[in-house]
């Protein structure tokens, strides 16, 4: 069996936030062979990494969403040996999205079930998925590993989204909701309609302002592993090691195999194009949308550059620590590979 389990558990998890007594049910289930470290600050966090790597754990767990991830990883990978493997890890979907966790087989609601497999089972007999993770280093000194990168659209979503992210389904209609009255009013001027509406919805649905924030391009420059560079006017970018968003029947990224690539893919098309192609690009039928308009590559290389500064998102956040990704060049490569428990030996 596994003899020594840590878990690392982010106390400003949602999960955590909501459920008090999770962490004493963790240790309920660890008993003896386990024990939880309860961080609350970044220095909680360091400590708790300075312990694992000293001790080496059969297993460890940080407990949180993919926030969490970008943190713990970032932090470890910088102190774990470059030579040795990474040891293996479990992971949690104890914050929003938790891609990483539905990658291996794991919804929110089967943590305590994830943690019975692993503390009685033997560590020989676990199965772990292995999963790339992207370096990522901008010119104002900051590096980070993660699965997931993007910038320009995905940027804009996420930052409106923010605004009430605990209110998950509720705040992703009212922006839906949103974006289709304000491209109404901006690409179907009827007066009459809008001087009605300009009365009783504010001005920024009204004049299609709202709609403005997610249709904004920017020339960018790209290069590429063998040194193949281009400019492009992109409305988004992302770069990213696992296939899916971590939603139903998602295979955007379908480049992401496991080779120590990872897949870049940005749209050069206006909003209301890239919208029309969203459920080819969702689902990774790319044949269906002209590739002129697409960046679409696997590489262990990218470098994106802007003469203005551009703000970026990693594993989701946009911000590290509190300081905000703003860069006017990032440079991604393959980082690290790290090994997953998967939940009950599959995916």
């Amino acid at each position: 069996m596994v003899e020594h389990f840590v878990v690392i558990a982010n106390m400003h998890a949602k999960s955590n936030r909501k459920d008090k007594n999770k962490v004493k049910r963790i240790r309920q289930i660890l008993g003896k062979r386990g024990e939880v470290i309860e961080t609350y600050k970044p220095s909680d966090l360091e400590k708790a990494i300075d312990y694992v790597i000293k001790y080496k754990p059969d297993i460890t767990l940080p407990d949180g969403g993919d926030g969490m991830q970008l943190l713990f990883y970032t932090n470890f990978i910088k102190k774990w040996p470059k030579t040795e493997q990474m040891p293996p890890m479990a992971v949690s979907a104890s914050g929003t999205w938790n891609v990483l966790a539905k990658h291996v087989g794991m919804k929110s609601n089967q943590w305590q079930k994830y943690l019975e497999y692993i503390v009685n089972t033997k560590k020989e007999d676990l199965t772990t998925q292995d999963v790339g993770l992207i370096k990522i280093e901008d010119d104002k000194g900051k590096t980070t590993y993660g699965f997931s990168y993007g910038m320009g659209l995905p940027v804009t979503i996420l930052n409106e989204y923010y605004t009430a992210k605990d209110l998950k389904m509720i705040k992703l209609g009212m922006m839906l909701g949103e974006f289709g009255v304000s491209a109404f009013f901006k690409y179907i001027n009827v007066p009459l309609i809008s001087s009605v509406a300009s009365k009783f919805l504010s001005e920024k649905i009204s004049y299609g302002k709202f709609f403005d924030k997610f249709a904004q391009k920017r020339e960018y420059k790209l290069t590429y592993e063998n040194g193949e560079s281009e400019n492009a006017n992109l409305l988004g970018l992302m770069a990213q090691t696992l296939p899916s968003l971590g939603l139903p029947k998602c295979n955007i990224f379908y480049k992401a195999t496991n080779t120590k690539k990872f897949h870049v893919l940005g749209t050069k098309h206006d909003i209301l194009e890239a919208l029309i192609l969203s459920p080819a690009l969702y689902t990774g039928n790319m044949h269906l949308v002209s590739p002129e308009a697409l960046i679409d590559k696997q590489t262990n290389y990218f470098k994106i550059e802007s003469e203005q500064p551009f703000d970026y998102q990693v594993n989701g956040d946009t911000d590290f620590l509190g300081d905000q990704f703003k860069a006017n060049k990032v440079e991604l490569s393959y980082g690290r590979r790290i090994f997953l428990v998967k939940y009950l030996g599959y995916i």
